[in-house]
């Protein structure tokens, strides 16, 4: 039988680094994100969007569809060029 050991540590940061992953995926293929330029990082056991979208209501759904998927630990730093 297989067993496998990780830290816990590990296995929170490999599930974040996924999470971030999931999040970067589902706003580049969001609807009306076309033309948003969004870098998803996680830090700290917080997921950052950091970069550009080209108005209020697409930096607003980014933000939705990232807390949509890592729940309330998303800081939107995403602003208009």
């Amino acid at each position: 039988m297989f067993s496998s050991f990780i830290q816990s540590s590990k296995l929170v940061g490999a599930t974040l680094v996924g999470a971030a992953e999931s999040v970067s995926s589902a706003i580049a293929y969001g609807a009306g994100m076309e033309d948003a330029h969004i870098e998803v990082v996680e830090e700290a056991g917080t997921i950052f969007l950091e970069g550009t979208a080209p108005s209020v209501s697409v930096i607003e759904q980014a933000g939705e569809i990232a807390r949509s998927i890592v729940g309330t630990h998303v800081c939107n730093l995403v602003r208009m060029p």
